[in-house]
């Protein structure tokens, strides 16, 4: 998603769209406020994240693609210093209004939804053991918690003497990208 937000007046005075002027004297502008405008730009990935791929969905959702982005997404509040935690501070009464501006029906609570492409058991467990019983094999190891412990032991030396860094640092990078193409959170791994 992406929010803008201008003064209508000083875009223009670029865009020589004059007559705007003129349509909004017509509708009760005094001629000397700034006029403010509010949009949001929704990308295809969010959009499809709730639910909305055909132009009927996002006709028919448009109320509530507002009120999500306007009290959910984005929100402009009054600073309260005896209160650090910002999300407890009033809505700017200026918001209000913009957050109201497709009032005419309650909206609906919109669910995103993940997108994870998660490694399921039979690539971790079955396909993934590959490389550490092929490990197994070369060393002659039958025990599997030796095998373990003299991989991790030999995969450290490794990293240290030929990869320039440890095996840590490495795993946790790989962990970071994977999390990525598995469209998962990052929690808990490690930001060196």
């Amino acid at each position: 998603m992406v929010g803008r937000i201008y003064n209508k007046l000083l875009e223009i005075q670029t865009s020589r769209k004059d007559y705007l002027l003129q349509l909004w004297k017509e509708n009760n502008w005094d001629g000397d406020r700034d006029v403010w405008r509010v949009e949001f730009q929704f990308r295809r990935e969010f959009l499809q994240s709730i639910g909305i791929v055909f132009i009927q969905d996002f006709l028919n959702q448009q109320h509530d693609l507002w009120h999500y982005a306007t009290t959910q997404w984005l929100q402009l509040v009054i600073p309260n210093p005896q209160d650090s935690n910002s999300s407890r501070w009033p809505v700017h009464p200026a918001w209000e209004e913009i957050s109201h501006a497709y009032s005419f029906e309650p909206a609906k609570t919109l669910i995103r939804v993940t997108k994870e492409r998660v490694p399921d058991d039979q690539y971790l467990f079955v396909s993934g053991i590959g490389v550490f019983s092929s490990f197994m094999a070369r060393e002659g190891i039958t025990n599997i918690v030796e095998a373990f412990n003299r991989y991790y032991s030999q995969a450290k030396r490794y990293h240290l003497n030929y990869k320039e860094g440890d095996l840590e640092t490495y795993l946790n990078e790989k962990a970071k990208e994977k999390s990525k193409r598995y469209n998962i959170p990052r929690q808990g791994l490690h930001d060196d």
